[in-house]
């Protein structure tokens, strides 16, 4: 069983991951985490977001002992289509994320598109998610 744990860099990213963690391992269960990107225009800013997304998710990864973490980027501009994708493509059992009560744009930070831990993408994720989706606050 897996657990997809959406990450950004903001400091609601690490709640979640938290609980991610210490639920895989209770559970005995793997992490994906993910981030989704925004569409890119030609495929130089496609290689780009994947080369800066995925070094930034490598090294969240290496931060998480005691559990078998992979990663994912998504490069799909709508926080909650790439996070419903990404569910879906991996068979997760749950999704784990935190949001908080800001806005997306108070969230756009680096790389990164609109924030991921936005109430309203984290009501949309629990609404139209197949899987469970426990919430934690950031």
């Amino acid at each position: 069983m897996t657990i997809l744990v959406p990450v950004d860099e903001s400091e609601a990213s690490q709640a979640g991951l938290s609980a991610a963690v210490d639920i895989a391992r209770s559970a005995g269960e793997d992490i994906v985490l993910v981030t989704v990107g925004p569409l890119p225009e030609t495929s130089a800013q496609r290689d780009e977001a994947f080369d800066v997304l995925g070094k930034h998710l490598d090294q969240i990864a290496g931060g998480v002992t005691g559990v078998k973490v992979r990663t994912r980027v998504q490069l799909a501009g709508d926080p909650v289509r790439g996070i419903l994708e990404v569910a879906d493509d991996e068979k997760v059992s749950q999704i784990v994320m935190a949001h908080t009560a800001g806005s997306g744009a108070a969230l756009e930070m680096g790389p990164f598109g609109p924030g991921l831990f936005d109430a309203s993408v984290t009501e949309d994720v629990e609404k139209s998610a197949s899987v469970p989706v426990t919430v934690v606050r950031g």
